[in-house]
């Protein structure tokens, strides 16, 4: 169910195509079989922007289009909390409906076939395309992305080459792809969709050793009103909070581990976070899903790399 990255050119995804197939190799269950769909979607959200966050997250969903049990649980988890017409985000899970929604949400996702990964990257680290420093938007191959904020295009870069890496992984020949992103700075209208969709094609191009079938990409800005797209949207969003959330917290507290031990959750973790959390922990369900740490090493251009596993409200680094 995984093809692995062979092209050194990709570096840090090589070492993460790398992680995975050790860990496939350990374990077949980690990772969902969706070749037989002729369809994939993809929905993606970003989190760790803000100044006071030490990581950025990036979480995306991959499934196949056999949802009917995830359509009937989500409509129903709206119905018995009453919460038709509410759009679910990490950021607003104040309403105190939202809160009572969230566990059937998250149960009701469980059965969705695919899998939901977020990669965590640290602040220190400027940039995941250059050994040292920021891009150099200055360069020739770069020259009609010059509108875009080195921190902007930093980002794009970066969500268009983890989709694509995914994507290479998990497909098999043929297949469609439908992605749906959050629309923020990287598509925050529809010409930046359209330049979105054209890096997309060319990551793309040289990532896949195989071909798929079409290439189809838009924002949460397509739901017809059903928030069918919002809710699959919503699951990478508060992946992507929580994650960030928990983990700007084991080094507020000093906490976070270098070795595969046990470890509590930060005792600042909100406990929306810790909700979310626990259901990443369960692993018998059709949704599968994977967490990953990029982290700078001080006085250093190495970085470390780790897969993160919960268990409950613990997790083994």
């Amino acid at each position: 169910m995984w093809t692995p990255l062979t092209d050194e050119r990709f570096g840090l995804l090589k070492l993460l195509s790398d992680s995975i197939s050790d860990a496939y190799r350990a374990d077949p269950r980690m990772l969902p079989n969706l070749h037989d769909a002729d369809t994939l979607i993809v929905t993606s959200d970003y989190s760790g922007q803000h100044k006071s966050s030490r990581f950025e997250a990036y979480a995306f969903l991959f499934a196949g289009p056999a949802w009917l049990e995830w359509e009937r649980r989500r409509l129903e988890a709206r119905r018995i909390h009453h919460a038709e017409g509410r759009r679910l985000s990490f950021k607003k899970l104040g309403d105190a409906v939202k809160q009572r929604m969230l566990p059937d949400f998250l149960q009701a996702a469980s059965v969705l076939p695919g899998l939901c990964v977020c990669v965590l990257v640290d602040k220190a680290i400027p940039s995941m395309f250059r050994k040292e420093g920021t891009l150099d938007l200055s360069a020739p191959d770069l020259a009609p992305y010059t509108h875009h904020r080195r921190a902007t295009f930093e980002k794009l870069l970066r969500v268009v080459h983890m989709t694509s890496f995914f994507l290479a992984g998990l497909t098999r020949p043929g297949q469609n792809v439908v992605w749906f992103t959050d629309q923020d700075d990287i598509a925050a209208n529809a010409g930046g969709v359209a330049e979105l969709t054209g890096i997309w094609a060319n990551v793309m191009s040289n990532m896949l050793q195989h071909t798929l079938g079409h290439l189809r990409c838009g924002t949460t800005e397509c739901d017809n009103g059903t928030l069918q797209i919002e809710d699959l949207a919503a699951l990478p969003d508060l992946v992507a909070g929580s994650l960030a959330d928990a983990v700007n917290n084991y080094f507020a507290e000093g906490t976070l581990p270098s070795e595969p031990i046990l470890t509590p959750p930060p005792a600042g973790v909100s406990s929306k976070a810790r909700e979310i959390i626990n259901w990443l922990s369960e692993e018998d369900w059709p949704l599968r899903k994977l967490v990953f740490c990029f982290e700078a090493i001080p006085d250093s251009t190495a970085l470390s790399f780790k897969r993160i596993r919960f268990h409950g409200t613990r997790s083994i680094f």
